[in-house]
């Protein structure tokens, strides 16, 4: 390098300030290029923030909102699945029941009931079905299984039941196995008595999710299929006329107990619609949020571009007369 007079060194360095500044005003430009928006922005808003910072706090809401409208829907869509699958086998099963018990056929009588326990492990599978790690019947107790393995609940209903010598009785017993306090609780459901209850998903709204294994509609679809289920297990004191009688009574609850499933089912759905019309009406109002924030911090795409290329021209001006104060090579510059 050769020596510089101290004037040479005020004007060089004059010159390295002008290109640091240059390339700061390059680095926002590059940086607004790629993102679209300023990249200064208090200097773009002169200060006044209010505008904005109300639009991100909506918008931070907003999201907040999303997130566990989705986790909502997400959880009611899997419950609406499972319980649907549940409630798919009581109707059909009902029938055959009372077909079955009015038939003097055995192999009718012997099929039947082997597609009661059948059904019975069916929907305590589907029961305790999980979605993102949550149990979906266990109310808030979301980290539980709701029920027991099928083997474990029918062996305990049936020790119950053992006494008993007629449908009636047999009835009755069951009833008192599933109340409160009995063996349905202490044995069969494990989930909390405490519903998953209401989500806020909106400023004012909120979904409930309240159905759960402690629910009467759930309750008495498990009893039903669990009496149809012993029944094939054969461990009864009842006469082949005594079977037939609460075959019958347990078809005929099936079938009546189907309808406040459906209706059931139907609250689901309208919560369910009412998740998808708060979803579609909080996305609407983000998108709104953003365009509203997007013209606020937006720059001309066309106009960066011209600058960054205005920006570069002058950086190789800066540069040449650097380089003629301290005869500098690019490499030295740098």
């Amino acid at each position: 390098m050769t020596s510089l007079s101290i004037g040479d060194m005020a004007q060089f360095f004059n010159l390295r300030n002008q290109t640091a500044r240059l390339q700061y005003r390059l680095d926002d430009s590059l940086t607004e290029l790629g993102s679209g928006e300023v990249a200064d922005l208090s200097s773009h808003m002169r200060g006044n923030f209010s505008r904005i910072s109300g639009i991100e706090h909506d918008l931070e809401l907003l999201d907040g909102y999303l997130a566990t409208s989705k986790t909502a829907k997400v959880l009611l869509d899997a419950q609406a699945v499972s319980f649907e699958k549940a409630r798919s086998y009581a109707h059909d099963l009902g029938m055959s029941l009372i077909e079955a018990a009015q038939s003097a056929d055995d192999n009718l009588k012997s099929a039947t009931l082997k597609k009661g326990r059948s059904d019975f492990n069916s929907i305590i599978s589907a029961l305790n079905v999980q979605s993102s790690g949550r149990s979906l019947f266990s109310g808030d107790a979301t980290n539980v299984r709701p029920f027991n393995d099928p083997e474990v609940i029918l062996a305990s209903l049936e020790t119950y039941l053992s006494s008993e010598v007629d449908a009636d009785g047999v009835w009755t017993a069951a009833e008192t196995w599933f109340s409160a306090g009995g063996g349905y609780e202490t044995v069969a459901y494990q989930g909390s008595d405490v519903p998953l209850g209401a989500i806020s998903v909106a400023p004012g709204e909120r979904v409930l999710v309240d159905l759960s294994g402690h629910s009467p509609e759930v309750r008495d679809l498990v009893r039903l299929h669990a009496l149809a289920a012993v029944l094939d297990r054969g461990t009864l004191n009842l006469i082949d006329a005594e079977q037939r009688n609460l075959m019958s009574s347990v078809g005929e609850g099936l079938v009546n107990s189907d309808r406040e499933l459906i209706y059931k089912q139907a609250e689901i759905g309208v919560q369910q619609e009412r998740i998808d019309m708060l979803l579609s009406q909080e996305s609407s109002r983000r998108f709104s949020l953003l365009e509203t924030r997007k013209g606020m911090v937006s720059v001309d795409v066309d106009e960066v571009v011209v600058n960054i290329s205005e920006l570069k021209i002058r950086l190789e001006s800066v540069y040449a007369a650097t380089a003629r104060v301290s005869n500098l090579s690019l490499v030295n510059f740098l």
